[in-house]
């Protein structure tokens, strides 16, 4: 009796392991509605009216292009939700549409609905009346096949654009056929476009953002478009090559050393710390041209905007050197550098600072001008 029951038991559960793989195989299958984070890139939003919104989140900005029929894609999502409009009738229910179609051509459709937490009411002239506080959200999702269309390897792959529209009630969706809405994606696309030439090498690193409105395109305003460093506090080497005069000489140098970046929204800042080699050219005694090297310890923080677009601008950049190997009578021991502001070209990698020598707690000043180029 005993064996038999455990004999059962082992059925038992053998059956049930498969049912509980079966179903974990089925929930992995079965999830088209999953769009991985990290494929959503640039995000641009679109105020409409009536209090109503539109966020769009893509992976390749050139996507964008087809949005630029939006009346089709939206007159294609009312033909396609007509057969569950009984199901979404009752107009208090707080409801949830995911409307995508896949590479294939497949379409999906997601509905959640529930009711408010609380009841509304609006009372006026001795009446009352039941309100709706929450919106609707209507999310829209469009997958382009793999094969990326840009030069951003490290999102190579299937390319998503998530329309998420935030509306007083779903069926508001359809007054958009026929607006300004494609206008305005095209003027944010067109904006889109320009702020991507600046930092080719860079573009994985960068997400852009806009925010826009049908008012501004009736207006014909130009959106403004910001790019926003993507990604975490990280570490990287520090390469740079430097000219400047020391007294009456004029002195090249190299730095190497560690440069610890902190984006955060449109603005980046660097932390460096590292050695620079000075070299000095003049002659000694005998009249023989020498060169004679001189070390420095080097500490410098710089802050600046991503989003300048501009060929130059004033920088947030500070530094403090110190002599730890010298050569020469050029310098006095405990000579100290400081360096403060300046101008920055091509996002400050190449800047031009002002600098003073000092030793003996600021006896001895001299200034000077540093040109630097990091790598």
């Amino acid at each position: 009796m005993k064996k038999s029951f455990v004999l059962m038991m082992l059925i038992v559960l053998s059956i049930t392991g498969n049912l509980c793989a079966q179903n974990n195989n089925q929930i992995t299958s079965a999830h088209p509605f999953y769009i991985p984070p990290s494929a959503l890139l640039d995000s641009f939003y679109v105020q409409l009216d009536k209090g109503n919104s539109l966020q769009i989140e893509l992976t390749n900005l050139q996507d964008m292009q087809s949005l630029i029929n939006m009346d089709s894609i939206i007159q294609k999502f009312k033909k396609d939700i007509s057969p569950f409009e009984d199901s979404l009738s009752d107009p208090f229910t707080i409801k949830t549409i995911h409307y995508l179609t896949d590479e294939s051509g497949r379409t999906f459709v997601s509905l959640r609905q529930r009711k408010p937490h609380a009841k509304n009411f609006l009372l006026a002239n001795g009446k009352t009346a039941a309100m709706k506080i929450d919106q609707d959200t209507v999310k829209i999702v469009q997958i382009f096949p793999e094969g990326n269309t840009g030069s951003d390897k490290e999102n190579a792959g299937k390319r998503y654009i998530l329309m998420t529209f935030y509306l007083n009630d779903f069926h508001q969706l359809f007054q958009y056929e026929n607006t300004r809405l494609d206008s305005a994606l095209a003027k944010i696309y067109a904006a889109a476009k320009t702020r991507t030439h600046w930092t080719p090498k860079n573009n994985h690193h960068l997400k852009l953002t806009a925010n826009y409105s049908l008012a501004e395109a009736l207006a014909d305003k130009k959106p403004i478009v910001h790019p926003r460093f993507r990604g975490n506090t990280s570490l990287a080497l520090w390469l740079g090559a430097n000219m400047q005069n020391v007294y009456q000489y004029i002195a090249p140098s190299a730095s190497l050393g560690i440069s610890l970046e902190f984006p955060k929204g449109d603005m980046l800042r660097q932390l460096k710390l590292g050695w620079e080699p000075m070299f000095l050219f003049a002659k000694n005694d005998q009249g023989v041209l020498k060169t004679y090297r001189n070390d420095w310890l080097i500490g410098e923080y710089s802050i600046y905007p991503l989003y300048n677009n501009k060929r130059y601008a004033f920088t947030g950049n500070f530094s403090i050197s110190y002599l730890i190997g010298r050569k020469g009578d050029f310098f006095d021991k405990n000579t100290f550098r400081i360096g403060l502001g300046g101008v920055g070209f091509s996002q400050n990698r190449i800047t031009l600072q002002p600098i003073i020598y000092f030793h003996n707690f600021f006896k001895g000043v001299t200034p000077g001008l540093q040109l630097g180029v990091s790598f």
